[in-house]
């Protein structure tokens, strides 16, 4: 075996070994469903049995951490900005890290009312009795 041969048949090997990993159906892994926006606004319209409204439910718990992860972002990038401000702040009508500031503030908002409609609809999916 040639040594180029060797490198092809090296790079095979790791590039399957990666995509292994990568792929959960090969390692065992299972993934949770996980709506999408257009699927959640979808279910949103027609949901009638408490599963429905169980994953309407964790689609907006979801959404609420994700915000949460996006205000306290924003938040380091405040602290960031308060301790450099950047050049730009010395002509603009708004400092970098107030815009920040705004946004966090936003994001905590957008979390707060996810919040409300993930147990709004962990209480229909409780209340709700399932079809026959």
């Amino acid at each position: 075996m040639n040594q180029k041969s060797h490198f092809v048949q090296k790079s095979l090997m790791g590039i399957l070994f990666y995509a292994a990993l990568a792929t959960p159906a090969l390692s065992g892994a299972t993934v949770p469903h996980v709506l999408t926006d257009k699927q959640a606004a979808k279910l949103l319209q027609h949901a009638t049995t408490p599963e429905e409204h169980r994953e309407l439910a964790e689609y907006f718990h979801q959404r609420a951490h994700r915000m949460r992860e996006k205000q306290q972002k924003c938040l380091d990038y405040v602290a960031e900005y308060r301790l450099h401000p950047p050049r730009a702040d010395l002509y603009r009508n708004v400092s970098t890290s107030d815009y920040y500031v705004r946004l966090a503030g936003e994001a905590e908002v957008l979390a707060n009312g996810d919040d409300q409609l993930a147990a709004f609809h962990a209480r229909l999916a409780a209340a709700a009795i399932p079809s026959k």
